[in-house]
This record gives structure tokens, sequence and C-alpha cells, in this order.
């Protein structure tokens, strides 16, 4: 018998993550249309809004994109003028400064390599490397939290 061994949504998440941090660092400062089924490789993706539309389902991976997307508007990391996001629509968005910041840091130091987490993110994504995928998001959102956390605090001058 072969165990079948599903991603948990955290690392769900975190591909999610690399994919659009990789996709806005590579495109920065020009803030571009951004589609959670196209993010996802999706080929015909007005067949697949067809499809789910029809039949009222959606693939988990689309659903974690989807709701990864609205997170990171919602708590500031990306930005966009639209307030509505579904799997029909692009939004143009951009990195906040804070990821812009937070994507320039080289966390994982090597003496031969000098790239950012975003230089990295854009090279995982690229080959398709969930595991450094997994960890370069992880390691963008726990820089956040703490730049973010540091600017409270400054900002509260506390």
């Amino acid at each position: 018998m072969d165990l079948v061994v599903e991603e948990s949504n955290i690392e769900l998440f975190h591909e999610c993550v690399s994919i659009i941090f990789a996709e806005l660092y590579k495109n920065f400062p020009i803030a571009v249309p951004i589609n959670a089924l196209v993010l996802l490789g999706v080929e015909d993706v007005r067949a697949r809004i067809i499809e789910i539309e029809q039949w009222k389902q959606t693939d988990h991976k689309e659903m974690v994109m989807l709701a990864t997307l609205k997170w990171l508007l919602s708590v500031g990391y990306i930005l966009s003028k639209s307030e509505h996001l579904h799997f029909g629509s692009a939004a143009k968005m951009v990195l906040s400064p804070v990821s812009l910041e937070a994507l320039k840091v080289n966390v994982f130091p090597n003496k031969e390599e000098k790239k950012s987490i975003g230089d990295k993110l854009i090279n995982a994504v690229a080959s398709g490397g969930k595991k450094a995928m997994v960890s370069l998001s992880s390691a963008a959102l726990s820089t956040l939290a703490t730049t973010g956390t540091s600017q409270l605090i400054n900002h509260l001058h506390l």
C-alpha cells in the first residue's frame, strides 16, 4: 500500500507566498497584474474559470493561493488598489516597502553566494524547489514580522 503524503496547508501557504513574492520582487517597482490561477501555471485560465463557476469547485491549491493573496494584502505585505479578489480577476499588485526591504536581506549567507531572499525565491520558484521555497518564505515572513514589530515600537516610542 502506497502512502500519499499531501502537503499541509502551511507548506502550500509558503509555496504560494514564494510564488507571489518572487513575481513581485522580479517586477518591482512596477505593479503587475496578479491572478491566482496564472500564478499556479493554469494554462487555459478562461476554461478553468468556467469550470469553477459551473461546478462551484476549486482545487485545494487554488483556494490556498487565493487565500494567501488576500492575507498578504490584508496584512500590508503587498499593495493593490483592488479590493475584491476572485479567480477571474487580475489585480495590479506591488510589494509594500517593508516587504521589499525584507526580500533584500541575505538570511542564509554563503561565502560564494551573496543573493538576497528575493533573488533566492526567484531561483527556487523557477527550479520548482519546494523545500527551498518553504524555507525562504518562512525566512521572509519572519523578517517581516520582526521588521514590523520594530517599526511599531519605534512609532510608539517604546
